[in-house]
């Protein structure tokens, strides 16, 4: 009976955790609608068109490595000298890619940073006094100046290293994947295996710092009052 209990309070608990994701990701959907304007996704389709040409070029530098390992074994001059030249062309063309795509990272962010700021104090100001008296524990520095760091944070997070992982990820895969779909299948599947387990250590980790949260939220707002 008290494992049928547990297994249905985790269960329940499960049921939550996921709930909160959804939650979450119509949060950043929000998001996204208010706080990015068609000058930042201008910006950010160009970031990734430059970030796949990046990954693109990346990826041919093992292969004019190996290249250059069999001629130096072959003793091919051709192929060691082709190798080399190949091997600087990829670098300075990777870097330049690399380049452009910090550039509109950073202007991205920056226009980013300026439409939020815009339009929190568009929203802020557009609420009617008694919503701001009914609602005055909620509507204060502290908690805008917090939810900015987190937004901040998470912008920064995907902008500057989710775009990049996710496009080396994906095009890592797809290339595996027609080299040796044997090895595809294994490495899909090893991906959905780290994808629950993923799952079951961030609830876990949800779990038992959301009293950290708690007491940091409290000294936050301690902080603020002085």
């Amino acid at each position: 009976m008290k494992e049928t209990e547990n297994s249905h309070k985790d269960s329940s608990t499960t049921f939550k955790y996921l709930k909160s994701m959804k939650e979450t990701y119509d949060i950043l959907r929000w998001c996204w609608k208010q706080f990015v304007n068609e000058k930042s996704n201008g910006f950010i389709k160009r970031i990734f068109i430059w970030a796949i040409l990046s990954r693109v070029v990346s990826l041919v530098y093992p292969w004019l490595m190996g290249l250059g390992i069999d001629g130096l074994y072959l003793h091919n001059k051709t192929y060691a000298i082709g190798a080399l030249v190949g091997i600087w062309l990829t670098y300075v063309i990777g870097s330049l890619f690399e380049w452009r795509t910090g550039h509109f990272t950073e202007l991205t962010l920056g226009e980013n940073m300026r439409m939020v700021e815009k339009r929190i104090n568009e929203l802020f100001f557009s609420k009617n006094l008694g919503l701001h008296l009914e609602e005055g524990g909620l509507l204060t520095q502290e908690n805008m100046e917090k939810g900015w760091n987190h937004l901040d944070s998470v912008q920064k997070a995907l902008l500057f290293g989710g775009i990049d992982s996710s496009l080396s990820l994906i095009l890592s895969f797809g290339m595996l994947t027609i080299l040796s779909p044997v090895c595809g299948v294994i490495i899909f599947f090893t991906l959905i295996g780290n994808f629950f387990l993923s799952l079951r250590l961030n609830r876990f980790v949800t779990q038992h710092m959301e009293p950290v949260e708690s007491l940091f939220r409290k000294l936050h707002r301690k902080r603020g009052e002085r």
